[in-house]
């Protein structure tokens, strides 16, 4: 982590000071424990490993907040489905009056027949 904090500072054009100043107030102000101030102080790091150098088995691939909200994981094939059903379905609700109610009828059966 050192180590890592040294060249982050050397990219960044920081101070070793800033450096051992900003982990400090971590530290202090959030109540992390030393190893949870040193792996904040290596993210930069391990996230340049895997997005610049294009090295995730070694770095870190951020994923946000939202990664916790995913509840599933369809394939490509069911997403593309969900897809082309919910455009159906929207083309369908658009269409109000301009499409003959023929059409109307035979497009709801594909969609039927799709999510059966």
């Amino acid at each position: 982590a050192f180590w890592n904090g040294l060249a982050f500072t050397k990219q960044t054009g920081s101070s070793l000071f800033k450096m051992l100043s900003s982990a400090w107030q971590m530290k202090k102000n959030n109540g992390m424990t030393l190893a949870e101030t040193m792996m904040s102080g290596n993210a930069p790091m391990m996230i340049q490993e895997a997005i610049v150098k294009g090295d995730p088995d070694n770095g870190v691939l951020p994923s946000g907040q939202i990664a916790g909200n995913i509840k599933d994981l369809p394939s490509v094939a069911l997403l593309m489905e969900a897809i082309v059903i919910e455009a159906e379905k929207t083309l369908l609700r658009l269409s109000g009056g301009d499409a003959s109610e023929e059409s109307k009828i035979q497009l709801e059966q594909q969609i039927k027949q799709k999510t059966a």
